[in-house]
């Protein structure tokens, strides 16, 4: 079988990775005064975990996308020489960044087969730290949803 994946690693590679906008800050819906009531459960109770804050969690997008793209260059290219159809495929990984900047929890959401889910579970978790998420200036533990989109062409 002749594959020509290589060849188009670095252009796929850089279509790949993220919708970035993914990674950019949720603002609070909150008005402040409710912000606040979060704040002070959040002294009492450190396991909470938040979908909405001040201030997002964020990674350095260079090294993130770059740890994402030698970790998937094998997995890739085994699933193509295992099957894999041509196509466009996107696995979405919801995962915790902890108030240390540590990521857990990680699941795929999607399987598109040929052992990618387990394989992008391994590479998120196994990323660059966080900086973590901020509510009223303290760190949170938070949900992130990444998608992470890679193209099978022969």
């Amino acid at each position: 079988m002749n594959i020509k994946l290589i060849c188009g690693f670095s252009i796929l590679f850089f279509l790949l990775v993220f919708e970035i906008p993914s990674l950019k800050a949720q603002s609070a819906d909150q008005p402040k005064e409710n912000r606040d009531l979060i704040v002070s459960s959040i002294t009492s109770d450190r396991d909470k975990v938040f979908a909405k804050m001040d201030t997002a969690a964020t990674v350095d997008k260079t090294a993130w996308i770059r740890h994402i793209q030698i970790g998937l260059k094998d997995v890739i290219i085994n699933a193509a020489k295992s099957g894999m159809e041509n196509g466009k495929y996107t696995i979405h990984v919801r995962f915790i960044v902890e108030q240390d900047g540590s990521i857990t929890n990680v699941e795929a959401l999607d399987d598109p087969g040929f052992g990618t889910k387990k394989a992008v579970e391994k590479i998120v978790r196994t990323g660059p730290k966080w900086q973590a998420a901020q509510i009223n200036g303290q760190k949170v533990r938070s949900y992130r949803t990444q998608p992470i989109t890679f193209m099978i062409f022969r």
